[in-house]
């Protein structure tokens, strides 16, 4: 799927939602031109089990409000530290730091364009352009094609 602003503007909902309820270093990455399986892949760390359940919940409450998103069903979050929310050309991971740290799929998809990265993330790579949101001190970005 061709990258629009449309569907930026609904895959950083998604990653808001997780930063209003305490995510930690969320990012939302375009990977459409690099992937055939999602055009968006969302990552976020939670701080606990339960923290995640709570975070899973609400992007469940924001993907129903939304009535955008395909949602396919997914498992309850369990003791294993990483739930992994499909739907369809946006997947959530939602992850214990513990979890995050040792996958690192930040690093998997390094080509791909970050797209939102709460204020908490790490800078963005070379080659991007940054903006700042004042409100909530989160930037996006986008990479400049050459």
């Amino acid at each position: 799927m061709a990258r629009s602003c449309d569907n930026d503007a609904a895959a950083i909902g998604v990653a808001r939602v997780l930063d209003d309820h305490k995510g930690e270093d969320t990012l939302c990455l375009f990977v459409g031109d690099i992937s055939s399986i999602t055009d968006y892949l969302v990552i976020a760390t939670a701080r606990s089990v339960a923290h995640m359940r709570g975070l899973v919940n609400r992007i469940g409450e924001h993907l129903e409000s939304a009535d955008r998103f395909d949602t396919r069903p997914r498992k309850k979050p369990d003791e294993s530290g990483w739930t992994l929310i499909d739907c369809g050309n946006v997947v959530i991971h939602i992850m214990t730091k513990e979890k995050r740290e040792f996958y690192e799929l930040e690093r998997l998809w390094f080509e791909a364009d970050i797209v939102y990265s709460s204020k908490s993330s790490s800078s963005n790579p070379p080659g991007s352009e940054s903006s700042s949101n004042p409100s909530d001190g989160s930037s996006y970005s986008t990479r400049s094609s050459s």
